[in-house]
Parts: structure tokens; sequence; C-alpha cells
């Protein structure tokens, strides 16, 4: 799919998912924020409005603390305001002025002494929340309604010398809802904006984290594609784990070990190139892979020969006896291949290998066009003398790698004259049982 394929790179990837994951976690925190400010700004008005109330009844108390009601003022229908008495008065001006939906006086027999409604004066009042609040001698207030037409229901006990009075309020909540929903909306524009802002900035940084994670899965797999050509992918594995990679140069004890097939030349000029390139891939192919079973680095190909070092870039103690267990499988690899040539009708051919320890320098050789991973020293010139000594299915060892193996059957040829040493060396030999 498109977006899958869009999303393949590490960066885009985890620019998603911050994203997307981001955008869950900010719904959530707008919406619990958005709605703990409102509910905040809600219990803050609605304080407001009953302390704008307790002053309203405080007023009535003022009033009933001076005068004695007398509901029989209001039992007719009131022809003019010289009819209503002066409690009443108030509570239609209170009424009026703050917009209330009820305001009623309640005396302590249950009797509206006054209320804006001025035919229920007189009568018995039905508010559970009069009685309610007689009893408790505590104010009872409720939001009642739904939001958009909601209303404060109050009740506040009034002690006036003997008497115990309950004034009986309705406020409206129109304002607060309107309030609420302008502050919720400001709140939410508020917050997306800086969710938008902050995700913008961290965005940014998480695509550039998300580079480099991608440079670093890029070198990281560039690295092991490289090491991949020398040493088998669970060794390159391990070196980049262990970060044991030394590329500038380090001296190290290692064994060296040379291959080449013998009379392959002579055979090479009978043969179609084509002929000859197929022989020579059968052939690497089953020595690189002896190499990686064994843990060796292939260094390089030489025409019909190898080079392979034990020992680097990862280093252990048993070089040596991987290096001669790894030679063995290599002649033994050989041999299988040669009833598939002779199909062919190529002649039997044979396989020298030379092995020698010592310290050598591993690492990249070469120029900044070029660069090899290597190793360089009197170690690999004796290797490959050695394999140019070894006849067929020989395995010629120095006396340095012989004196690492334990209970191998080896024969000394002696001191033998090695091409380009002055010194004489002494050579063992490990030959493959004849067929």
């Amino acid at each position: 799919m498109a977006w899958q394929n869009w999303l393949a790179r590490p960066a885009r990837l985890l620019l998603f998912r911050f994203v997307s994951r981001g955008l869950l976690a900010a719904t959530l925190i707008l919406l619990i924020v958005v709605n703990g400010l409102t509910y905040l700004e809600r219990e803050n008005y609605l304080r407001h409005i009953i302390e704008t109330t307790q002053e309203r009844v405080a007023r009535l108390a003022d009033h009933l603390a001076h005068q004695t009601p007398n509901p029989d003022t209001t039992l007719h229908e009131a022809q003019g305001a010289d009819d209503l008495s002066p409690l009443q008065l108030l509570v239609l001006q209170e009424t009026q002025n703050s917009g209330l939906l009820r305001l009623d006086v309640v005396d302590t027999n249950g009797v509206i002494v006054a209320s804006s409604v001025v035919t229920e004066v007189g009568t018995l009042s039905t508010a559970s929340e009069v009685v309610q609040a007689r009893a408790t001698q505590q104010i009872i207030s409720q939001v009642m309604g739904a939001e958009g037409n909601s209303f404060l229901h109050f009740a506040a006990p009034l002690a006036v010398g003997p008497e115990t009075y309950v004034v009986l309020v309705d406020q409206p909540l129109t304002s607060m809802d309107a309030l609420t929903q302008n502050s919720r909306q400001a709140i939410t524009i508020t917050l997306t904006l800086g969710f938008v802002l902050m995700f913008g900035l961290l965005g940014v940084v998480v695509y550039r984290a998300g580079l480099e994670v991608e440079h670093h899965q890029s070198a990281h797999e560039h690295i092991k594609s490289v090491l991949g050509r020398y040493v088998s992918p669970a060794v390159a594995e391990q070196i980049l784990a262990e970060g044991d990679l030394q590329t500038a140069g380090e001296r190290r004890e290692i064994t060296v070990l040379f291959a080449d097939i013998r009379g392959f030349t002579a055979i090479a000029e009978k043969l179609p190139p084509e002929r000859v390139v197929a022989l020579l891939n059968d052939y690497l192919a089953a020595m690189t892979e002896a190499v990686f079973q064994h843990g060796g680095t292939v260094d390089k190909f030489l025409g019909d020969g190898l080079m392979a070092v034990f020992g680097a870039p990862l280093a252990y103690a048993d070089h040596a006896p991987r290096a001669l267990t790894c030679a063995q499988a290599m002649q033994t690899a050989f041999r299988k291949l040669q009833p598939h040539w002779q199909a062919q009708g190529v002649s039997r051919l044979g396989l020298g290998v030379g092995l020698s320890t010592g310290e050598v320098i591993v690492g990249n050789i070469g120029s900044h066009q070029r660069l090899d991973y290597t190793a360089i020293g009197d170690a690999v010139n004796t290797a490959q003398r050695l394999q140019s000594l070894a006849t067929d299915h020989q395995i010629l060892l120095s006396a340095a790698t012989r004196a690492q193996l334990t209970a191998v059957s080896l024969k000394s040829l002696g001191l033998q004259q090695l091409k380009g040493k002055r010194e004489l060396v002494e050579v063992f030999r490990w030959q493959a049982e004849p067929e």
C-alpha cells in the first residue's frame, strides 16, 4: 500500500508513531484539562451566585427584623403598591432587578409571607427544601434543569427573634451556561494552538532523531554488508554488537591461511572462460563456507586461491586450531567437488594449503579511493610460501602454528628454505588420506 511504502523510512515511521500516539494523548489531555478548568470556573461562578443570593437573603432578613409581615394584606388581589407590605415590595424589587425566577419568604408555619408570585402570598409552601432548611438550619442549594436552561434552587433559614423564616430563591444560570460555553471554547482553542505549536516543534525534533536513527541503521547495514564479504553473518552481528571492529590498524596474533588449486592454470588454458568462471565460483563458494563455519575471515581471493585469517577482526584464543580444522574441511569439500568437475571433463585437481601463526598488523589498508581489511606481517608471507610448497591435498604449517596445536598428528618435514626468507623454517605437514 502507498502509505506503507511512505512509512518504509525509519524517520517517517518514527514521526508517524509520534504524531498518532501524541494526538491520542493530546486529545485525552485536552478533554481532561478543558473539563477540569470548565468545572472549576463553573464552581467559582456558583460560589459567586450563592454569595450574591446570601446578600439578598441578608437584606430580606433586615426587613423581617424590623417588621411583622401581615399575610392578610395580600390575600386579595392587589390594587397597587399601597396594597403591598414593604417586605413584598422588596421581594418584587429584588425579583425584577436580579431577574430571579422565584423568590419566596416562608414563615415558621410554612406560610408564604412574601413572594415574587403575588397570588401565592398567604398560601402554604409545597417546597421540600423549605422543610429541610428549617430542620437542618443549613443552606440547601442545588442546580436544577439542563445546560442552557438551568437555575440555582436555593433555600436559606433565617432566625428573626423567636421566628424562623426560610427564603426560597430560584436564580437563573443562563449567564453561567453561556460563560461556561465561551470559556470552554476559549480554553480549547488556546490549548489546541499550544499543542499544535508543541507538536510542530517536537515533530521536527523527532523527525531529526529519526533521520539519525535512519543514518545509523544505514551505516549499520552498510558495515554489516561489507563485513558479510569477509565473515559469516553471525560473526558480523557479533562484531557489531561488541563494537570490536578496529579498522585503523592494530597489532594482533592471528593464524593466516592460504589455499590454492594445483594445476589450475593448465586446465584453465583448455576450458572456455565461462567454464573457468563456473569452476572457480563452485570452488570459492565451498572454501568460503568452510572459512565462515570455523569463524574465519576471508581476506581476499587470488585467482584460484584465497587468503583467510583467524583471530581478526573478532579475537579468540584458539585461532590456530580453528585454522587447521578449517583447512581440513576445505580439503574435504574440495574432494567432494571433484566428481562434478570430472563429469564436465575436468581432470582431477588438487588443493594445497599453508598455515602460519604470528603477530601482524590488521586493519584497513589502502587509499581513500579503495580500502581493504587485511593483515600485513611475516606470518602472512610465511603462510603464502608454505601454500606454494604444498602438493595435492597437503596442509603445511609453520612451527609457530604447530606450537599452538595439541593432540594433532603432524609430520615434520624438517627445516625448509622458503622463498624470500633468509632463515630456514621448520615445516610440518598434514595430509588427507588418498581416496
